[in-house]
């Protein structure tokens, strides 16, 4: 009896700090009005056009991102307070999704955590506090960002939460686990008919997200099929269903236009640059994305991962070693060290001019240095992911996934104009990592000064860009 009401607690806990998410939430997102740019061009061109000629103008003249395509002249037509209540909902649902996935059923989570669920909750959400201002600006509260990544993000997640049930029910068969973490494996024509669904809205938001979710769901499918399991179907259909999403997407006429088009505004001579001189832009991107606009973040990720190997049993002190090194330079990094994070690149500068292809011998000795420095750092990481999980083959996958999703930037005439918002589906995966591997972190006090040095790092980065915020959300 005492039980039952522990989860009941546990659950009235849940539902009490997701409603003073979402006001927070509504409460940022009400300061938001539409923008001089983008923004007063959709209201312009969703005013006179219906959403099928709205849609199809831009699938011939710009966006194959149907999707995004369509929830901007929904929004854009609906008026903005119509905005301001629906990303705020975004908002709250992206890290209660992520929390859903890694952790399993709610309502299991609250039986078993019992009074810790109101620090997992928080360990999940502070994870905002993290985001660049550039990244979480930009991607998640200007209105025309937020309906390409946030919303994009939200319906990938809910997407990914049946196939990652599946998986590991069978792995807590495998190991003789009765399945208290998940759903047991257990098949609802309603969640596989909503997986679809959110499959194929998250992947026709953006490319980037179309393809993590593509790469994720082949890979699960195949999984799948080795197993036998019943799941295998759907998810087959499901990854069928975001490759041809994505395919209509990219063969949309409208981004041979678009990209002639950047590519004049922004990045002269793009197209005609040699692969070699792209594959520099394209590391040099990379790197620059982890050590900046995502340092904090990843600074945080690499802490808990340091955690993590310092739990395990006989591993050799150069592992502890090269978890601690990551740990440390990645934090010196977040703290603005420029010997850690200068790459000679600089998003917010490189926004308002014509890009220039970047080359090694224009770079200062520093930036050399930091370029090297992180290419390792990076190299490291993975490996301590992958001794961290045990060699669980997901974590890497996701940062991995991380990875590549900046990477393909470099292949974009709007590599610099796009900003720090297409940096944020790598702040998603890293997110799922954190998650991931706080869950693994001892309960208890290891716990606690976890998310203590995770609230207090985000805490004490929103002080020091307040001023920022204050210039970039106008108040009405």
């Amino acid at each position: 009896m005492a039980h039952k009401e522990q989860e009941k607690a546990s659950f009235r806990i849940f539902i009490i700090f997701s409603l003073l998410l979402f006001a927070a939430a509504l409460a940022l997102c009400m300061q938001i009005r539409f923008s001089d740019g983008d923004d007063a061009y959709f209201l312009e061109h969703t005013a006179s056009r219906s959403l099928p000629e709205f849609v199809s103008w831009r699938y011939q003249t710009w966006s194959g991102r149907i999707m995004a395509e369509s929830a901007i002249w929904i929004c854009f037509r609906a008026g903005i307070l119509f905005w301001r209540v629906l990303n705020a909902l975004m908002m709250t649902a992206l890290p209660l999704l992520i929390l859903r996935l890694v952790y399993g059923s709610i309502l299991r989570l609250c039986d078993r955590e019992g009074k810790q669920i109101l620090r997992i909750l928080v360990t999940v959400s502070a994870v905002y506090l993290l985001l660049s201002l550039q990244v979480a600006g930009y991607a998640c509260i200007w209105i025309t960002g937020s309906l390409n990544y946030l919303h994009g993000a939200v319906f990938a997640t809910a997407a990914l939460i049946p196939l990652k049930d599946v998986l590991d029910a069978n792995a807590e068969k495998k190991s003789g686990l009765s399945g208290d973490s998940t759903d047991g494996g257990k098949r609802r024509p309603w969640k596989t008919a909503a997986a679809v669904l959110c499959a194929v809205l998250g992947a026709g938001y953006t490319e980037q997200i179309a393809a993590i979710l593509l790469v994720l769901y082949a890979l699960g499918t195949f999984v799948c099929f080795r197993l036998q399991e019943d799941y295998r179907v759907t998810a087959a259909l499901t990854t069928a269903a975001v490759l041809a999403v994505m395919l209509i997407s990219l063969l949309a006429p409208g981004n041979a236009l678009r990209n002639a088009t950047s590519e004049e505004w922004y990045f002269p001579g793009f197209s005609a640059l040699p692969a070699s001189t792209k594959l520099f832009l394209t590391v040099q991107f990379v790197l620059s994305s982890f050590s900046n606009e995502n340092s904090l973040l990843f600074c945080i990720v690499s802490l808990a991962v340091f955690l993590l190997i310092l739990q395990k049993k006989g591993l050799h002190l150069r592992i502890h070693m090269m978890a601690g090194f990551v740990t440390v330079i990645s934090a010196l990094a977040a703290m603005g060290a420029k010997y850690c994070s200068d790459m000679g690149t600089d998003l917010i500068l490189m926004q308002n001019v014509k890009a220039t292809a970047p080359s090694w011998g224009q770079l200062l000795p520093e930036q050399r240095f930091a370029m090297l420095l992180w290419g390792i750092l990076l190299l490291l990481t993975g490996s301590c992911l992958w001794i961290a999980f045990d060699h669980s083959p997901l974590p890497l996958l996701l940062y991995l996934a991380a990875i590549a999703s900046a990477a393909v930037m470099g292949f974009s005439p709007t590599v610099y104009a796009s900003g720090a918002r297409s940096l944020f589906p790598s702040a998603w995966m890293v997110w799922m990592l954190l998650v991931m591997a706080y869950r693994r972190i001892p309960e208890g006090r290891l716990q606690r000064i976890f998310t203590g040095i995770l609230c207090c790092a985000g805490l004490l980065h929103v002080i020091v860009m307040a001023r920022q915020l204050l210039d970039f959300v106008p108040v009405m």
